[in-house]
C-alpha cells in the first residue's frame, strides 16, 4: 500500500503514469501530429461574376486543388502529393454550402 503521507510522491507518481501513458498511445501510432502543411490557409480565392456581355478572362492551367461536394458542403482537395482534404470556409469561418 502506498503512504499518503509523502505528496511529492502521489505527485510523481502521478506525471510519471501521463507520460507513460502518453508516449505508449504515441509509440502505437494513436496520436496524430499535424504539420505545418496540414494548416494551410488558403486566401487566394475569388469569386468571378457571371456578368452578360463582360469578357472574364481565367489561366489556361488548372489549380493544384480541386473542389467536392460532399455532405451538402464544399471540400477542397489536393491534387498534387498526399491527398488531403478541407472544408471550405469564408473569413468568418462558416461553411460554404453546395447542391448537386
Amino acid at each position: 500500500m502506498m503512504n499518503l503521507d509523502r505528496p511529492q510522491l502521489v505527485i510523481l507518481t502521478a506525471v510519471a503514469s501521463i507520460l507513460v501513458t502518453v508516449s505508449a498511445l504515441h509509440f502505437k501510432g494513436y496520436l496524430n501530429h499535424s504539420s505545418a502543411e496540414d494548416a494551410v490557409v488558403y486566401e487566394g480565392f475569388s469569386m468571378i461574376l457571371n456578368v452578360p456581355d463582360m469578357e472574364q478572362y481565367v489561366s489556361a492551367r488548372a489549380a493544384k486543388q480541386k473542389a467536392v461536394c460532399a455532405q451538402g458542403f464544399l471540400m477542397l482537395e489536393s491534387v498534387e502529393g498526399p491527398a488531403k482534404v478541407g472544408l471550405l470556409v469564408d473569413g468568418q469561418r462558416r461553411a460554404i454550402r453546395c447542391d448537386f
